[in-house]
């Protein structure tokens, strides 16, 4: 038998590697597929939702929340979080989300939370927005957060011209209110002056 010239020896030896190689993919695909875990709880959608239509009926009846319900609403904020978490958080669940932000925002015990998150969703150049939710808050109670939440994210919220126009016209609407509108009686309240000079400043620095 002759003897193999070294070529032919390096040869067969990468023949032999290729044949493991492809032995050792097949085995890979036919492994299942590994899928990782959903990092939103099961049932988180409907959680929101259920604390949104809870603080919402608070909101017209003008009750206050029990601390049991503040403390599990500051949890569905997910401070614990990554940032990535918190942002798949909010786009699976964002009119459950809109509506929570807006009836927190105007709870002490909540707002730093609600502004906290909203302020960091709202950073990826695809994170969605509601124009209603931040024409809303305008004619709510305007705090300090607003206007950092307008500032910071200007660019996005003003892309849209005739949405930016929106926004100016409410701050002028409301600087020529007393207060805000209360929907029940139909009247206006009266805005504090630290209120009144965050509109005057969102009409200035950001309008």
């Amino acid at each position: 038998m002759a003897r193999l010239t070294p070529e032919q020896i390096e040869h067969l030896k990468a023949q032999g590697a290729q044949k493991r190689a492809a032995r050792r993919a097949k085995k890979l695909a036919q492994l299942p597929a590994v899928v990782p875990p959903d990092p939103i709880p099961e049932g988180w959608k409907s959680k929101v939702q259920e604390a949104s239509e809870y603080f919402e009926r608070l909101y017209y009846n003008k009750q206050t929340p029990s601390k049991e319900r503040i403390e599990q609403a500051k949890e569905l904020f997910m401070p614990s979080q990554t940032r990535e978490v918190r942002y798949k958080a909010y786009r699976r669940c964002f009119h459950e989300y809109e509506n929570l932000i807006f009836y927190a925002w105007g709870i002490p015990e909540l707002h730093e939370e609600a502004y906290a998150f909203w302020n960091e969703v709202l950073v990826p150049s695809d994170a969605p927005f509601s124009g209603n939710s931040i024409v809303r808050i305008l004619g709510y109670r305007p705090k300090e957060n607003l206007l950092k939440i307008l500032s910071r994210h200007k660019d996005k919220f003003f892309q849209e011209k005739s949405f930016g126009g929106l926004i100016k016209m409410v701050i002028l609407r409301n600087l020529n209110q007393s207060g805000p509108l209360d929907y029940d009686t139909c009247q206006y309240g009266q805005w504090t002056d630290e209120e009144k000079d965050i509109l005057e400043r969102i009409r200035q620095e950001i309008c």
